[in-house]
Parts: C-alpha cells; structure tokens; sequence
C-alpha cells in the first residue's frame, strides 16, 4: 500500500499474527494513526514497519517497547511527530534500522539505543534533539552508518 493515497485504514493489527512486512509508507495517515504501533504488539512475526512520508504530527506512544522483538526495520522519518525518543525503543533487541529523520523529536537520545546491540543504522538528524549523545553508542560494534 505504498504511495497512494490510504487516509483509514484497520485499526486493530492484533490478529494478524502473522505478518512480517508493513510498508504504508507515503500515504496521507494523519496522527489519529499512530495508535497503529499499540495495535502491531500481537503481530509476533513481524519484521519490518514503514510508516515514513505520512502526516502523522503526533507522538510516539511508549508503548512501541512491546512490539515484537522480531522487528528488524522501523522507518518513522518525515511524519511530522513531535515527542521524544521513547525509551522502550530498547526493548526491539533484533533492530538493525533505525529511522526517525526529518520529525520534530525533542530531548535527549535516549541511551536505551545502546541495547540495541545489533543495531547498524541508525539516523535520527534533522530533529529538534538536544544534549550529548550517549557514549555507550560507541561500543556498538554493528553499528556502520550513523546520521545524527
């Protein structure tokens, strides 16, 4: 469901225990649909979320720590989401992409990142972020293209 013009769409992703790949990326979703993220925490095979390019201008809810920790990919970047960086981002121990560019995150860079210990991307500039970056970002050994 790439570039279209998807303005609803289900809202209860609990029973599709099965899927491992959502890209609706590109599409005009509008921040009532980040409670998407809540609903995928029963999607236990899911590997890859793209939800970058949308009108989404709300928060990243906390709740994204009990997304299933299969999740490989996550692209939030130009969704216009003004939060901060939850810590329970975290807990997805089997990330290797993270990606929030382009948003109006605020406060610190969390340094949860640094369990992500598989991580190999992670971008994350043109924010509102402040304060230093965490040191123990430096022991990522996986970690090879950074834009901050």
């Amino acid at each position: 469901m790439v570039t279209n013009s998807v303005v609803r769409f289900l809202t209860h992703w609990g029973g599709l225990r099965h899927l491992e790949h959502l890209d609706l990326s590109n599409n005009n979703l509008f921040s009532l649909h980040l409670s998407i993220l809540t609903s995928l925490a029963n999607c236990r095979s899911l590997k890859e979320v793209y939800l970058d390019h949308n009108l989404l201008d709300g928060v990243i809810p906390d709740s994204i720590g009990n997304l299933s920790t299969t999740i490989m990919e996550f692209y939030l970047d130009s969704c216009e989401i003004r939060s901060q960086i939850p810590l329970g981002i975290g807990n997805l121990s089997n990330l290797n992409t993270l990606s929030l560019s382009r948003n109006e995150l605020t406060g610190s860079v969390p340094t949860t990142l640094c369990d992500l210990h598989i991580l190999q991307r992670v971008a994350i500039e043109d924010n509102r972020l402040s304060g230093p970056l965490p040191q123990c970002l430096c022991k990522l050994s996986s970690l090879g293209l950074v834009f901050f």
